[in-house]
């Protein structure tokens, strides 16, 4: 009885290294442009979550702003933000401009929400086509709109 349990447990376990060891030659046999694609979309989720987690903190009208940049233009984003500035409280607007401040600093503030994922992918730093396809998968992200307006704003400007 203790022999046929040992056995069984014996066969699932050597299952489960055959299953494994599939699963990373398959993996390592993929083309480099495999694991970019592969590498591009885990970095897209992975900048996405941190970076969602950086707007979170900010006021809501910072976010806005950086979003309507890429819906309605720059100048009219920067008229809409400004219009909203002028009516709010003074608190509202002394909470705001300590954001501003924030993101002055904003590689110090990326670096502590994003130091993890931007250190696993910084193989790709100066890759143009990383950048395209990362960007691409995160227009595919209902979730990461913000991220997705952001990251494409940063794209315009280093082509200009």
């Amino acid at each position: 009885m203790l022999q046929k349990i040992f056995l069984n447990l014996l066969l699932t376990l050597l299952t489960a290294f055959a299953f494994v060891a599939t699963a990373n030659a398959q993996a390592e046999g993929q083309t480099e442009e495999q694991k970019m694609e592969t590498d591009a979309k885990s970095a897209a989720k992975g900048m996405c979550s941190c970076m969602n987690l950086f707007f979170d903190a900010l006021h809501p009208k910072l976010v806005d702003l950086m979003t309507d940049m890429l819906e309605v233009g720059e100048e009219q984003a920067q008229a809409n933000f400004f219009t909203y500035l002028m009516s709010a409280t003074p608190e509202e607007q002394a909470l705001i401009n300590k954001d501003i401040e924030r993101m002055e600093d904003i590689d110090v503030e990326l670096d502590a929400f994003c130091g993890e994922v931007i250190e696993r992918f910084s193989a790709y730093d100066d890759n143009k086509e990383f950048e395209v396809k990362m960007i691409s998968n995160l227009s595919q992200l209902p979730e990461c709109k913000i991220v997705y307006s952001v990251m494409k704003l940063g794209q315009e400007d280093g082509e200009n």
